[in-house]
């Protein structure tokens, strides 16, 4: 809660994680109206769920495949431009 200008201003934040303010003309009814709204968004917030099946599951190895690869710096033909420049 804030005061500013002879004002009480509620503060929370909502679902989507933005900050939000009310003002109000008394400490108390700025206090209870925040508390309500960090309660509700609290209600709402997601609860942790379990593991999607389309991930790995523990222990299992990734692979790879040789046409995801890229090519290697040294054999790239900008590379291969440089050195010949430098040499």
């Amino acid at each position: 809660m804030r005061k500013k200008y002879r004002k009480f201003y509620a503060d929370w934040r909502d679902e989507k994680g933005r900050r939000r303010m009310k003002a109000f003309p008394t400490k108390g009814g700025a206090l209870r109206h925040q508390n309500a709204m960090r309660a509700q968004v609290a209600g709402k917030k997601a609860r942790a769920s379990a593991p999607s099946r389309t991930s790995r599951l523990p222990g299992q190895r990734r692979t790879t495949h040789a046409a995801t690869k890229s090519a290697s710096p040294a054999r790239s033909p900008r590379s291969r431009a440089h050195s010949a420049r430098t040499k």
